[in-house]
């Protein structure tokens, strides 16, 4: 359920490899990933998270002796110029904003995933984990995180949608604000863009054959693939 600190590099495939964003000998907790280079071939965009402490990893009851971030605090996004040789954060993130997941929609314009919109996905209407059940046990495995949503109630917890800028960090703009989640944007040849779109709505119990009032299966496939143009319009 975590993710592993990670660089981001450049390899020749002659064996020289140049690294551009150091995660894991720095101090900082961090992982950079998901680099897209630009349509020219001259800059590439990457996301950088952040979190706060690194837990070891088990299987088994064996410790792998790996460690992982459990959960990002925030993430920027950073852009990498092959002429300079030097890397830039993007400007004008909001605090605590979980940027991620970047493509280009040009060589100046990036769409990626954000929780910038400060919205929380619908709240299922039946507490699946709560109460007790008809054998008098708690439904909650994992207290206190034993709520009826599939979200954290922190700001990482907000929902990821879709968004444009310029690189310079300019003209942020929600393209998917009717989104619960909107994840994974990926640019056609035509602009379009193609994601994946959270449709999880209603009471996950019953979503599953095996799943009933005192046992809530685990819900069916409620990633769906949506498109939007590059305003985000004519979305199906």
């Amino acid at each position: 359920g975590g993710i592993a600190e990670a660089d981001v590099v450049i390899d020749d495939l002659q064996g020289r490899v140049k690294v551009i964003h150091n995660c894991t000998a720095s101090k900082a907790i961090c992982v950079a990933q998901e680099a897209r280079v630009s349509p020219d071939g001259t800059k590439i965009i990457y996301s950088v998270g952040l979190g706060n402490m690194l837990v070891p990893v088990t299987a088994e009851g064996i410790d792998l002796g790996i460690t992982e971030i459990p959960g990002l605090t925030d993430a920027q996004l950073w852009v990498y110029d092959l002429t300079t040789g030097k890397s830039a954060p993007i400007p004008h993130r909001p605090p605590r904003a979980i940027d991620r997941q970047p493509e280009w929609l040009g060589n100046d314009k990036i769409v990626f995933a954000s929780n910038r919109g400060n919205t929380y996905p619908f709240k299922f209407p039946w507490g699946a984990h709560q109460g007790l059940d008809q054998f008098g046990n708690g439904r909650c495995f994992n207290a206190p995180y034993c709520v009826s949503q599939e979200y954290g109630y922190g700001l990482e917890g907000r929902s990821m949608q879709l968004w444009t800028m310029n690189i310079d960090g300019t003209d942020a703009r929600n393209i998917t604000p009717h989104e619960n989640n909107a994840l994974a944007p990926a640019v056609m040849t035509n602009g379009d863009i193609v994601y994946s779109c959270w449709n999880a709505h209603e009471n996950k119990n019953f979503d599953a054959s095996s799943g009933n009032s005192n046992n809530a299966g685990t819900a069916a496939n409620k990633w769906w693939l949506c498109r939007t143009d590059g305003n985000g319009a004519d979305g199906t």
